[in-house]
């Protein structure tokens, strides 16, 4: 099982990938994603569950892993399939397992003794419990996630941005409480329409979230569009990050202290690592 770090200065665009489609898989890895994410669970039919979980075992390869960050979205713990799903992932060349309905520790606990020990797990928050217990969750997943659509259903609450932004700030707190990088945001559903993409990523930048999941290639660019720092902002950085050493001061006629400089430097970092695509 191959390991990379979930990367922390860059957004997180992670793109999934139906197991019941072996042949997207290279193409998905050569994407410009940031990861694939190739899926057992919602994105299958309980009838083809087998067939799939066969199928993602023969076209995750040495091959597909070398090209991108590869991980496999199990079944959730309980299932009738979650077993064999983890059996399955622990035997492939992999980053890692993102763990569906995550509502406990200790379950990310266990399935860590099932993988080898450089497996991320990325924990998918989407149910109330699962948000309730999300600072514990958060401290024992090396990443965290928002199921937010399934998790809109599970509170009888419309699918936008206002009505989850409660939910998104305790997922940013939670990460942030545990030192885990920023949560990973949920799907938009609109897969062609770019607009739609490029503010639904906005605003999880503005909520503070570290990347979004994505299910269409078309996606990719404009999320990265997204979470590229406005001109305006670099140029400001640029000026700010020259500013050290004394104390607080005034440019352009607006404030800049300690806090102030770490925000450009935290700028200029997802500048460059947005331009260098990772």
């Amino acid at each position: 099982m191959i390991c990379n770090k979930l990367s922390t200065d860059s957004p997180y665009l992670p793109l999934f990938v139906p197991a019941t489609r072996p042949d997207r898989f290279e193409r998905a890895a050569t994407s410009g994603a940031s990861a694939v994410i190739i899926d057992l669970e919602d994105a299958v039919a309980v009838s083809e569950k087998a067939r799939a979980r066969v199928q993602a075992a023969g076209g995750i390869t040495e091959f597909l892993a070398a090209k991108a960050d590869v991980f496999v979205r199990i079944n959730a713990f309980g299932t009738t399939w979650y077993d064999e799903d983890v059996a399955m992932v622990a035997a492939s060349p992999l980053n890692g397992v993102m763990l569906p309905k995550c509502e406990s520790p200790e379950v990310i606990q266990s399935l860590k003794q099932r993988l080898p020990s450089k497996a991320l797990i990325i924990a998918l928050i989407e149910t109330p419990l699962g948000m309730a217990r999300a600072r514990s969750i958060a401290a024992v997943a090396d990443r965290i996630a928002f199921g937010s659509i399934d998790y809109a259903i599970a509170i009888n609450a419309f699918h936008t941005p206002r009505a989850l932004a409660a939910a998104r700030s305790e997922l940013v707190l939670a990460a942030a409480l545990a030192g885990r990088p920023a949560p990973i945001d949920g799907v938009t559903v609109e897969t062609s329409d770019r607009r739609r993409i490029l503010m639904d990523s906005r605003h999880s930048v503005c909520m503070g979230m570290g990347g979004k999941l994505l299910i269409h290639p078309q996606q990719i660019e404009p999320a990265r569009q997204a979470y590229r720092p406005t001109d305006e902002d670099i140029a400001r950085a640029k000026k700010v990050v020259q500013t050290t050493d004394v104390g607080a001061t005034v440019i352009d006629g607006r404030m800049v202290d300690a806090p102030v400089i770490a925000w450009a430097r935290r700028i200029l970092a997802m500048h460059e690592a947005t331009c260098t695509g990772d």
